[in-house]
This record gives structure tokens, sequence and C-alpha cells, in this order.
């Protein structure tokens, strides 16, 4: 994907202010730290190789990270990545700010000890390319916490206009969303359009990370409580996967019987 196509799909970077609001209830709040990530960080180590914040958005959970880790915060959006600078202004532990696509991870081999990856997976078309990222930088005892929506229809973006309803429009390749927003956003009458929404199918999911050469872990739902809202009335429930390496034997067999 060119940087010319990114700028494009970086509806943060032109919308700031409504996802920075989003993103520190439902993406911070502490319904999500108690239940889902304290548990998931308890047995990383604080010595090792650091933690990818995947998608790190403003910087609500890069902030929370970095106070036991190294942390490399990774957005497309060079709007998120300035807001989460700005949550550094003493002599806390920094982390690193890297701009870039999550299918083309610029990060040395077994780099990670942890990937957190919460809410990407519905904005990427292929699925594959990016699990197979996660498992080039991951350290061979790392683990992956992924937080996903889970979408059985066909790709979809809303659009919001003046009066603050919402439209959803179908599209079917990332080139076709990219030209509809395009005209779509002459519109004075529409006030924002959403990121692409791709289908994330539970079954589909497993058998793309099980085809990467990972494995999961842990699989449950989570959904936010009413104090942490989501875009709509009502939260959205949540498929959380704790993803980790399969070791030696394991590949060998699953390669061997191509078992999922």
């Amino acid at each position: 994907m060119e940087f010319y196509q990114a700028s494009v799909l970086d509806r943060y970077g032109k919308h700031a202010d409504i996802f920075h609001r989003y993103e520190t209830t439902i993406h911070a709040g502490n319904n999500y730290r108690s239940q889902i990530l304290d548990p998931f960080i308890a047995g990383i180590p604080e010595n090792g190789g650091g933690v990818l914040d995947l998608a790190s958005g403003a910087g609500e959970i890069t902030r929370y990270l970095s106070e036991r880790f190294p942390v490399v915060a990774f957005d497309l959006s060079a709007e998120a990545l300035k807001l989460t600078s700005l949550k550094f202004t003493g002599k806390e532990k920094r982390p690193f700010l890297v701009r870039g696509i999550a299918q083309n991870l610029p990060f040395q081999k077994e780099q990670f000890q942890a990937v957190h990856a919460k809410d990407i997976l519905v904005h990427l078309e292929n699925h594959s390319e990016f699990f197979a990222g996660i498992k080039r930088v991951l350290a061979p005892d790392g683990k992956v916490l992924l937080v996903t929506q889970i979408i059985m229809e066909k790709p979809y973006f809303l659009i919001h206009i003046a009066s603050g309803e919402a439209e959803k429009v179908y599209f079917d390749t990332t080139a076709d969303y990219i030209k509809k927003i395009i005209l779509l956003e002459k519109d004075q009458e529409i006030r924002w359009v959403t990121p692409p929404y791709f289908p994330v199918q539970p079954q589909v999911l497993i058998n793309s990370v099980y085809s990467s050469g990972l494995k999961i872990d842990k699989l449950l739902k989570w959904q936010p409580t009413a104090d942490e809202p989501d875009w709509h009335s009502e939260p959205e429930d949540r498929l959380v996967a704790v993803i980790t390496r399969k070791s030696g034997i394991e590949k060998f067999i699953s390669d061997l019987f191509g078992e999922k």
C-alpha cells in the first residue's frame, strides 16, 4: 500500500478529536485494563524485548504500557502519533513512535516480547499478511493480545452527516473504498467518514492465525461496560485472543497433516 492510499485511509488524522474521545473510553478504560490487559501483561518480563503497541492511536494504552516496559507505538496516523508524544512531557519512559502500515512492519525479526493489537483487524483487507508480519517480529516465547470486533457482513463504512445521522455504505476492496470516500468528502453535508470495516469471522480468523505459524492459547468474548461506551448506544462484543508462536513439533505436525 502506498502512503498516498494510507493518507486517505487515515480517518484518525482527519478527525482526531472524535477518535480521541472514543479511545479514552473503550480503548483504555478501567474495565479493559483490569479484565483484559492486566492479566495479559502480568507474565511479560520487564527487561525483555519490549512491547509493540500496534495501531496505538493517541497513545492511551501506550502510556499505560510504558510505565513497565520499553514500548514502540506504531500507527498509520501521524496525527495520532503526535497526540501520543504530547502525553509524555516529564522524565517518564518515552516510547518510540513509528508511522507505518500494519501489513508491512519495519522491525527486526523476533524483536518484541509482546504485541498489543486492539481494534485493528477489522480495518485490514488481508489478514494473512498481517499475521505473517506479527509472527516475524514476535520473539519465540512472545505473545500477542488481539482484540477485535466480529463482523459477519460484507465490507462497509459509515457516513456521518451534518444532521447527526449515520448511513452505511458497502464496498468491495480497499481501492473501491478510497474511490468512494474521495467523492463523498466533496459533499458539504457529510461531517466525517469512518475507516473501512472488513469481515472478521471467528473461524476464518482462527484459520488465518494457525496458517501463519501462530496458535491461539486463549479465546473469549468481552464487552465494554456501560460507562465505557462504544460507537453505538449498546457496546459491541469483542473477540479476545491470546496468540503465541507454534513450537517446532506443533508446526511439523500441522504441516504434515494439514491441521489447523
